[in-house]
């Protein structure tokens, strides 16, 4: 679609004759598969994380708060190694994201629940005793050395777990199950496209395309011939 509407302004500025796509079908797109993880699999993958053998307990902290702030803030892999530790308010219970990170160019503040507060209060305490007197204004840190944490790092700690849970995953899976566990827990179509970060709601709607229909059951049980919406003919 983008490529194609490239070439009509090429056209259109006359830099080229005829456009390369014209007559070309658009590619059927089928999404049968579910990109939200279950629960099953975030048990699993966080039983991999308390439970990792050899590190020391900073990088279990750590990484316990990595999974948490993905499942529970719905942030960009961008957007959580750009987090600083002045933009996580825990008594205000909230986490700012800077539209530098941010896909979509704005600032956002995104809501911490409570479990998510006593995760990243635990790992700071760790990580302000650590024998590294970390200076470094990110959140995310590197355990060897006085610096953030790399995309390259948070790649093989991703390795790292999907070996050790046995669950084939990636970073963007865990916005998806943010953004299903919102809708089904009472949250808003608008709600959850600020949330998220998004400049369009339909793009928000692309997160939801793959809804169990356990969800729906009881919007489906609650129609009766009595609720029925009426109206003259």
């Amino acid at each position: 679609s983008k490529l194609n509407c490239f070439f009509r302004w090429l056209i259109l500025k006359g830099y080229i004759k005829q456009n390369p796509f014209e007559g070309i079908k658009y590619p059927r797109v089928i999404y049968g598969k579910r990109k939200f993880l279950p629960k099953r699999s975030l048990e699993k993958i966080i039983s991999a994380v308390v439970s990792q053998s050899g590190s020391n307990l900073l990088k279990r902290k750590r990484d316990l708060a990595i999974i948490n702030v993905l499942l529970y803030t719905g942030v960009r892999k961008g957007e959580l190694l750009g987090i600083k530790i002045q933009d996580v308010d825990l008594e205000s219970k909230t986490m700012h994201v800077h539209w530098e990170t941010s896909k979509s160019k704005k600032d956002r503040d995104v809501p911490i629940n409570k479990g998510l507060a006593i995760v990243l209060k635990d790992y700071l305490e760790c990580r302000k005793n650590y024998p590294i007197k970390y200076t470094t204004p990110y959140l995310f840190v590197s355990i060897v050395r006085d610096a953030a944490m790399t995309t390259h790092g948070l790649k093989h700690l991703v390795e790292d777990i999907k070996i050790k849970s046995g669950v084939k995953f990636h970073l963007h899976r865990f916005r998806h199950t943010y953004a299903v566990n919102l809708i089904s827990s009472g949250c808003d179509l608008a709600k959850t496209k600020q949330l998220l970060g998004h400049n369009d709601v339909r793009m928000t709607m692309t997160y939801l395309r793959s809804l169990p229909t356990s969800m729906m059951r009881n919007d489906v049980e609650n129609l009766s011939l009595d609720s029925m919406l009426d109206y003259a003919e």
